[in-house]
């Protein structure tokens, strides 16, 4: 909070004429609605306001931080249906902006207010499918909304508290609103708390003292404190003349008359800047205090004695430092309560003693990804901040900690790049840019540092080749290679004095072929080939220089190279990097690079805003970013395993995936019936995983894409120079329906 694709060509045998062109029963994949980035977790961001629908209780909201002034972005709003294991980002219509507050309409919990940061107050009402802006009434220009509560009695009336604009009213929903701060004008109105049994009555922390209102917010009156101020503030559900108020500075204060009298209740807390309270609607004198600095305090006993209850909870850069910006209670389950942190959402499911973290929540975001080749659900991610997590089940959950045995190395450096080795799946490296490369066994959950006779430890890119050995790109003195598992290193660089080295790819097909993208001594960035496992480099002909920081390679075929310059655009390279043209002009920062393997004329760059695609090889590209966080800067993709491979960008703001539409080569309107535009769509995607030499015949115009003249052509010259018989211009074909080979054309065949 501010406070303030598979190749295939056709071959028939026999003499086989095609005469109508209609084949029955081709088989079909069906195309599934998908292609759109997905959300894995709350990521990167403060989780500054949570909110739980009170019908269904496993839907929880959480709204969050842009951090436009760091390394993170976007912000916003995330949603789980099932208690935090997944997360997805619900921002339709909401800006780029901190989310400061959430409040749910008690009469109808898929109405939704979001309070923020200079864009005054959103509204949903189809639980975050859509967002409005409902500022009729409010101050013009960049308004700050701390607050937001709605009438339990009248859910229509929403009140609004706001940065140095006191409090706003609105009995239409949020249509309009109306200034309700008479006696507090100026003040900076931080939280609000509506009486259960009165709800003309609230109270209001605020950066001027305690306010009280009996009247619905007409007047207002200060009960308390004028030159303290207070940022959250809280009514006992049992008792609604008991209230908690937390505070800058002084701790906690309590007042059992309706906020006539005041009285610090500070015993056992050792952090006194209050952050947020939650009240135990069900266990009397039960109550939770979240802090700046030493996490959660727990009181049994109404605020006489408090202790903490941190047992988990944890903040990424500082162990001893646990910052709570809000919690809020399952009112069906009270022991089960959430805390949102700058390092995302916690839970506990009994009453605090415990708390474990929802979701892959990473301060600065994730920077690299691995997947396992033979499995892949499994899916690993590096943070910036210097743990990697695990997921088993195609990132819906994650594991690992940024404390603990997960974090290789127990510190805070960017884990730059991971590899998985292709001969022992649960064995995997991350790179680490300061403290070298590190080894798990166990698929992530412990690590050991393997950096034996490695003198650069600040790694930038890791490779293993499919016999197991490993590559490390690092950011001095070039490629070290190891051939024992990382037990020890040895340089890697030829007659080349390399410096930084960005990246590292192997020939799929040729282990001991290398590419690297390299900072030489000559000042030169650009990519360099290595054809005997690194032990010599060559500056390939022709190869772009300015700033290559990504590349990738073509692995249906190997000599298709792209590299991505930093400023300069994408490059491409089909005689393995001896010449390059530039298929992406334009000043863009290519951060990664990734070939489908299933389709290979698709290609993703991952930018600094984002995720670029084309479908044809490089020759045009498109922005492709539908439910990609707006502005997420991407550092790191990579695609698994699967037969339509599922593609996974890391970004500042965390891990999104994307589930590809499965090519469809046959009966795609499933009619029952192949037709020849679907018979021409199916080849043309074959051609796009093969070289045109080894199916020219279909590409009789030698453009890259099959007609149906040239359909028709290749198929008979496959068939010995059998012709394709003219129609006649008046005879009306009678359709026939004949089996050939397997495969049933209308229209019979020619033997």
């Amino acid at each position: 909070m501010t406070m303030y694709q598979r190749s295939f060509c056709i071959s028939i045998a026999g003499p086989l004429c095609l005469s109508a062109f209609v084949l029955v029963g081709w088989a079909h994949t069906t195309q599934a609605e998908n292609n759109i980035w997905t959300t894995r977790g709350p990521a990167g961001a403060d989780a500054y306001a949570l909110a739980i629908d009170p019908t269904a209780p496993e839907t929880i909201y959480v709204g969050t931080a842009s951090n436009a002034d760091s390394t993170l972005c976007c912000g916003g709003v995330f949603k789980s249906m099932n208690g935090g294991s997944t997360w997805a980002s619900i921002n339709r219509g909401l800006p780029s902006t901190d989310v400061n507050v959430l409040a749910i309409a008690p009469n109808s919990p898929s109405t939704l207010y979001a309070g923020t940061v200079n864009r005054g107050v959103f509204k949903t009402v189809d639980g975050g499918g859509t967002w409005n802006a409902i500022n009729n009434g409010l101050p013009g220009g960049t308004l700050t909304v701390y607050e937001v509560r709605v009438d339990p009695a009248a859910p229509d009336t929403i009140y609004a508290g706001t940065d140095s604009h006191g409090v706003f009213k609105s009995t239409t929903g949020g249509s309009t609103w109306l200034a309700a701060n008479a006696g507090m004008e100026t003040a900076s109105v931080i939280e609000l708390a509506i009486d259960p049994t009165a709800s003309a009555t609230l109270y209001a922390a605020t950066s001027a003292g305690i306010f009280k209102t009996t009247d619905g917010a007409e007047t207002w009156k200060l009960v308390a404190f004028k030159f303290i101020t207070f940022l959250t503030i809280e009514i006992d559900p049992q008792t609604p003349t008991t209230i908690y108020a937390g505070t800058i500075d002084r701790g906690v204060y309590k007042s059992t008359d309706g906020g006539g009298v005041w009285k610090q209740t500070n015993s056992g807390i050792t952090d006194f800047n209050i952050r947020t309270l939650a009240i135990d609607p069900a266990t009397s004198g039960t109550a939770y205090a979240g802090t700046y600095t030493h996490g959660v305090f727990k009181t049994t006993n109404g605020g006489a004695h408090w202790t903490a209850a941190n047992n988990g909870l944890y903040t990424l850069h500082f162990p001893e430092s646990v910052t709570v910006y809000w919690m809020v209670l399952d009112h069906v389950t009270p022991r089960t309560l959430y805390a949102g942190t700058p390092d995302g959402v916690f839970k506990s499911i009994d009453g605090g003693d415990t708390w474990v973290s929802l979701g892959v929540s990473v301060n600065g975001g994730i920077v690299s990804l691995a997947s396992d080749p033979n499995n892949p659900d499994t899916v690993y991610a590096g943070a910036q901040s210097g743990g990697v997590f695990t997921s088993t089940d195609g990132g819906s959950t994650w594991g690992g900690s940024m404390w603990g045995t997960s974090n290789p190395g127990g510190d805070f450096d960017a884990v730059r790049s991971l590899a998985v080795d292709p001969t022992s799946p649960h064995t995997l490296y991350a790179g680490k840019d300061g403290s070298g490369v590190f080894k798990s066994v166990d698929g992530g959950s412990n690590w050991i540092a393997v950096n034996t006779d490695l003198t650069d430890l600040n790694i930038q890119s890791l490779a293993i080749d499919p016999t197991g050995a490993l590559y490390a790109g690092t950011l001095r003195e070039g490629v070290f290679k190891s051939t024992n598992g990382g037990d020890s290193w040895h340089p890697a660089n030829g007659d080349l004095t390399l410096t930084s080295v960005y990246a590292i790819i192997i020939d799929p097909t040729m282990p001991l072929a290398l590419y690297a993208a390299a900072y030489t001594d000559g000042n030169d960035f650009g990519v360099l080939k290595s054809t005997d496992g690194a032990a010599t480099w060559n500056s390939i002909g022709g190869s772009p220089y300015e700033g290559i920081g990504a590349i990738a390679i073509d692995p249906s075929a190997p000599q298709t190279l792209y590299a991505g310059a930093g400023g300069n655009g994408i490059f491409k390279s089909l005689d393995g990097g001896d010449t390059w043209a530039n298929v992406k002009t334009g000043f863009l920062q290519v951060n990664a690079l990734v070939v489908d393997p299933a389709t290979p004329q698709t290609v993703y760059a991952g930018m600094s805003s984002g995720v670029l695609k084309s479908t044809d090889g490089g020759n045009t590209w498109s922005a492709f970013n539908t439910g990609l966080a707006g502005g997420s800067s991407v550092s790191a993709l990579t695609m698994d395993s699967s037969t339509a491979p599922n593609l996974y960008a890391a970004t500042s703001t965390g891990v999104f995936s994307l589930q590809q539409a499965a090519q469809c080569t046959g009966d795609c309107d499933t009619s029952g019936h192949v037709g020849v535009d679907e018979l021409v769509k199916g080849v043309n995607i074959a051609l796009g995983s093969v070289t045109l030499d080894q199916c020219e015949a279909f590409d009789c115009n030698a453009n890259g894409h099959v007609t149906v003249d040239c359909l028709v052509k290749a198929v008979n010259n496959a068939l010995n120079g059998c012709e394709m018989p003219s129609p006649s211009p008046t005879a009306t074909p009678t359709p026939t329906t004949v089996p050939c080979g397997g495969l049933v054309f209308e229209g019979g065949c020619g033997f």
